[in-house]
């Protein structure tokens, strides 16, 4: 089985419309935190934020540039 990284998990959260709160995915939770204690997981919580807001950047990107090309 493949691991998927804390990131991805961050980019498909936001693609699937899930708010920006690693702690309400319950698969990345039992995937990636579940033999952590409270306090290692840090790093793997904010690699998760920066996919999320990766996933939102690249959909803000591409709506701009639909945008622009609607009004040529």
């Amino acid at each position: 089985m493949t691991v998927i990284s804390a990131f991805e998990y961050g980019k498909r959260a936001f693609e699937q419309g899930k708010p920006c709160a690693p702690a309400m995915d319950i698969e990345f939770l039992e995937v990636h935190l579940k033999e952590h204690k409270v306090g290692e997981s840090i790093n793997l919580l904010k690699e998760w934020s920066k996919g999320w807001a990766n996933g939102w950047n690249s959909a803000i990107i591409q709506a701009t540039q639909d945008a622009l090309k609607e009004d040529k």
